[in-house]
């Protein structure tokens, strides 16, 4: 099994408290189970996905429209 590490850094950077073992532990878990079933996509990066939700959860409004804005015109059909 790959160990999963999550960067530390990245919650000091925003202030955010030490992530729970119960947590750490299940998601240990899943990727195990992903992993006995074989390698159909490269492994996730959970600090990536991580950073990701941080950036999410501390845009401002604006920020939000923007890219509301930018993932309607990706997803709007060609006409």
């Amino acid at each position: 099994m790959i160990p999963m590490t999550i960067d530390k850094k990245i919650l000091l950077q925003y202030g955010l408290p030490p992530i729970s073992p119960v947590l750490v532990s299940a998601l240990g878990k899943i990727r195990q189970g992903f992993d006995e079933g074989g390698s159909a996509k490269p492994p996730i990066d959970l600090s990536e996905y991580l950073e990701l939700g941080i950036r999410l959860a501390t845009m401002s409004e604006e920020e939000r429209k923007s890219l509301q804005f930018m993932f309607d015109k990706l997803t709007e059909d060609k006409k």
